[in-house]
């Protein structure tokens, strides 16, 4: 017995040294199409990161990301815990109606960070001659309860929509949450695969940004949406890596106001859609091709106004519809722009301002200070 149990130590001893010697040596990758991000390198020894324990979370992600076989990995833990019947594998519900719903309990959120967010959007309103709002995008689990599962904890929506309309006197806060639930008794306002909504989704935001600044919506009818691919499959399939999964429709509108110019950090394009994008694994991109610091876009609106909107890539599918309200809108990404925000406020005094957010993103989002700088 003893011989056998020395023989499966040295065999599974063996397994992960060799399979640590090869993590180890190989040349690091260093983006993954199929989550969509970028990936943890090696880290550089030095003795401060060693003592103030950095080195060693480094190396412990980079073992993580630079693994052989990841993906592989990753799918057979998946079904592992499947077929134990785990509902929440890897930070993701597996909810009901076949969707995918990313877990953000009350402790995921990050709620001084949020009350601070909210303090440097006041400062925004407080700052500028026109209007200002704030729409944050209820997440999935806040919208669709029904499709989570049993006894699933959720942060609460409700709440943090009531603190934003406390802190916030001057900018208008756009409340989603029963908007987005009514139709989502009739339409599919989130992907089943990814954590955005669709374009039906950013529709909802769109009518309700209209009524709170006082612009005529159009109905959803009257942008001619097209379904310009059939097989996304998103971020949070990316995690679990089902095969046997629903791949989800994308549409674009394609009756919009024309853009006379559009350009994303300094580069001019000719269109705010990149058809490209959808022969790769992050379809969501065709929208704008993805996120960039600063995307200006120039209309034939004719109507003497501007829009300053800073966001996340909620606004991407959501903007096109703000094409007919506005002679210039002006996309600012705080994660990636690095210039002055306030230069951006005095060249634009009389603009208005809208803070388009997904709530959670919102609220661990450690760059919305800038709004001040």
């Amino acid at each position: 017995m003893n011989r056998w149990y020395r023989l499966y130590f040295v065999v599974i001893a063996g397994f992960f040294g060799v399979l640590g010697l090869v993590t180890a040596l190989r040349p690091a990758k260093t983006f993954s199409p199929n989550e969509n991000r970028v990936l943890q390198k090696f880290p550089t020894l030095s003795w401060q990161a060693l003592a103030d324990g950095s080195y060693q979370e480094d190396v412990e992600k980079a073992a993580s990301d630079q693994i052989p076989g990841r993906n592989t990995w990753t799918k057979a833990a998946s079904l592992s815990k499947r077929s134990l019947g785990q509902k929440d594998i890897n930070g993701v519900y597996l909810g009901k109606d076949r969707y995918f719903i990313t877990k953000q309990t009350e402790e995921d959120v990050d709620k001084f960070q949020y009350m601070e967010n909210l303090r440097y959007v006041e400062y925004l309103a407080n700052n500028i001659n026109g209007k200002t709002g704030l729409l944050l995008v209820p997440s999935t689990g806040s919208v669709l309860q029904e499709n989570l599962p049993k006894y699933a904890p959720f942060y609460r929506a409700e709440s943090m929509n009531q603190a934003a309309k406390t802190v916030c006197e001057d900018a208008q806060v756009v409340d989603l949450l029963t908007d987005m639930r009514d139709a989502a008794q009739e339409e599919q306002v989130y992907y089943r695969t990814d954590h955005h909504w669709t374009l039906q989704g950013a529709y909802v935001g769109y009518s309700a940004f209209c009524k709170a600044f006082g612009l005529q919506s159009r109905p959803y009818e009257q942008f001619a949406p097209k379904k310009v691919t059939d097989s996304f499959l998103g971020t949070l399939q990316s995690k679990v890596l089902y095969t046997d999964h629903n791949q989800d429709n994308i549409y674009a509108i394609t009756k919009e106001c024309g853009t006379t110019s559009v350009e994303c950090d300094g580069k001019s394009k000719k269109s705010i859609y990149e058809k490209s994008k959808l022969s790769e694994k992050d379809k969501y991109g065709y929208f704008f091709g993805g996120n960039y610091g600063r995307v200006t876009l120039k209309t034939n609106a004719g109507t003497k106004k501007s829009l300053i909107v800073f966001k996340d890539s909620f606004a991407n599918c959501f903007v096109p519809f703000l094409l007919e309200q506005y002679d210039e809108i002006t996309m600012i990404d705080l994660r990636y722009y690095r210039n002055s925000v306030k230069s951006i406020l005095q060249q634009y005094n009389n603009s208005d301002c809208l803070v388009l957010y997904e709530m959670s993103n919102f609220a661990g989002d450690s760059n919305i200070w800038k709004l001040t700088k």
